[in-house]
């Protein structure tokens, strides 16, 4: 635009804006009535969509806040759900040990609840310490249980606590034998959840995946004054080998307890 018409224009605004300011009130008022009305569908369409972005605002903000109730509430039926699982589990682990004890009761023998009271930071897979003693029933050589699995043999006894040597222990051996092909063996630890069954016989029948459990020829290994009740679980067998000079065979054993996490036990007694 050129300086001229430029001059122009501004001199048009100013002669506009001082004839404006000139009107009377009632020329004045009435255009402002003609303002309002020219203007006052823009003002309408403006308030509409203001109201509409309101809204907006609102189901968003609402839609949000929704949203993580509701992840807030799925994540807690996934816990409830995770809770249940457990107590389902443990349900059928309590099962399963009122079975072992009354199958126990029926061969003769009592079992004695006992709680895991210390350990020593260097034998945490030889032995550990129990609240149970003399004074409750224990003896010297009586096994001790988590549900169906042994897990040691008592000790030491006093008046009040005991030691138990864990089958993981090197120094226990413990007589076995396969439920399935009736394989009879020595069981002995190796430290950190590893066992192994040894001396079996090389015709023996057996294989990977078979359960081995306490035999009774408990009394002809050791001098225990305890007798070792027939049919606790050790672990399943997961790898065979030959021995030396081909007259035996081994078998790897895994336990199905975690003794780590071992809390308590039961001290199995005869009558």
């Amino acid at each position: 635009m050129s300086s001229k018409r430029r001059r122009i224009v501004l001199l048009i605004i100013f002669l506009t804006i001082f004839a404006f300011l000139s009107l009377s009130v009632t020329v004045s008022r009435s255009v402002k009535r003609v303002s309002t009305g020219f203007f006052s569908p823009v003002l309408s369409a403006m308030r509409s969509v203001g109201q509409k972005l309101e809204d907006i605002w609102d189901v968003t903000f609402h839609s949000n806040n929704i949203a993580r109730e509701n992840l807030r509430k799925e994540r807690e039926v996934l816990k409830l759900r995770t809770e249940l699982r457990l107590a389902e589990e443990k349900i059928r682990e309590l099962g399963s040990v009122h079975e072992q004890l009354e199958e126990l009761a029926k061969q003769g023998h009592q079992v004695i609840h006992a709680r895991v009271i210390g350990r020593e930071p260097d034998s945490w897979y030889h032995t550990f310490l129990i609240d149970r003693g003399v004074k409750h029933g224990v003896g010297r050589g009586m096994p001790a249980v988590h549900g169906e699995n042994i897990v040691g043999r008592v000790i030491e006894v006093g008046g009040t606590w005991s030691r138990v040597r864990l089958i993981l222990d090197p120094q226990s051996a413990i007589p076995g034998v396969t439920l399935e092909g009736h394989a009879t063996g020595v069981i002995v630890g190796r430290g950190a959840g590893a066992l192994r069954m040894t001396y079996i016989e090389h015709t023996a029948r057996i294989k990977v995946g078979d359960t081995v459990v306490t035999s009774h020829l408990g009394k002809v290994l050791d001098h225990d004054e305890a007798p070792l009740p027939e049919g606790l679980v050790v672990g399943k067998v997961v790898s065979l080998s030959q021995e030396e000079e081909g007259l035996y065979q081994s078998a790897e054993l895994e336990s199905a307890v975690q003794f780590r996490d071992l809390r308590e036990v039961f001290v199995v007694a005869p009558r």
